[in-house]
């Protein structure tokens, strides 16, 4: 099942609930039996100073995701009773909760670069801090290519939109190298 987990998915939104820091999911790979998760960590609360680098951390197995809280999955049962996380929209009082921190929202932004919305791939190409908008563009089809000309479409969302109606997207041939070099280009914190 592309895009499912038993636990958690590429793109996930994850908070440790001791500390309160939030981790984007940037990779998940096998290893021997369990699953290896590679994370971003985009936020820490405890810290004053959010413009510091990223950092990158990695779980193995589900053993310690227990002491996670997922923001953005909806969660499946199938019949022989296999749970599955699928990458989601961030929940309505998460979204409401984290729109106006300014901190989260940029560093999340630099992090999680591309979204899905209606089978199309967007990107972010502007941020505005001040009116709390993101500009986004996607690809257009060959029939708005044809009536309107443009190769590429460019909408401006509120952050609480991109929160509540894009989901993450993260490639599953993600290279960790060019990964750092695009986040330490497209910067907006």
């Amino acid at each position: 099942m592309t895009g499912a987990n038993t636990r958690l998915p590429l793109a996930a939104l994850i908070r440790n609930e001791r500390s309160g820091v939030i981790y984007f999911v940037i990779k998940v790979d096998r290893r021997e039996k369990n699953d290896a998760y590679y994370l971003c960590r985009i936020y820490n609360p405890a810290l004053e100073d959010q413009t510091l680098p990223f950092e990158f951390h990695f779980i193995v197995g589900d053993d310690n995701a227990y002491k996670y809280t997922i923001l953005n999955t909806k969660i499946e049962t199938e019949k022989d009773g296999s749970v599955y996380h699928f990458i989601s929209y961030m929940q309505y009082e998460e979204a409401e909760s984290f729109k106006d921190n300014t901190d989260f929202m940029l560093r999340y932004m630099t992090a999680c670069r591309f979204y899905k919305k209606d089978k199309h791939v967007y990107s972010i190409s502007s941020v505005n801090k001040e009116d709390r908008t993101v500009d986004i563009k996607r690809k257009s089809t060959w029939l708005e290519r044809f009536l309107f000309k443009p190769v590429y479409l460019t909408f401006r969302e509120s952050w609480f939109s991109l929160l509540n109606s894009y989901i993450p997207f993260v490639s599953e041939d993600l290279d960790e190298v060019a990964y750092v070099q695009t986040v330490q280009l497209h910067r907006y914190f």
